[in-house]
């Protein structure tokens, strides 16, 4: 984790009450944090740095009707 040559990333979590919420991706410089991802722009970054296969499936909202009618999203 705190090898010199590569920067690392960590689960960004917070906690509301008594629940702990996954927020993201936190983002570290050496041993410094620098920013963080959202829990979308976070799976785009693990896909992008090869952590996973070579595909990943991703299911998008793309219009405001209802949550069952499969044509209100896109995969």
């Amino acid at each position: 984790m705190l090898d010199p040559g590569q920067d690392f990333a960590l689960p960004y979590l917070s906690k509301e009450e008594e629940d702990v919420i996954a927020r993201g991706i936190a983002l570290f410089h050496g041993q410094r944090f620098t920013g963080s991802l959202d829990t979308e722009q976070g799976a785009l970054y693990v896909l992008m740095t090869g952590k996973w296969k070579k595909t990943a499936r991703f299911v998008e909202r793309i219009h405001s009707g209802p949550v069952g009618d499969a044509q209100n999203f896109i995969t």
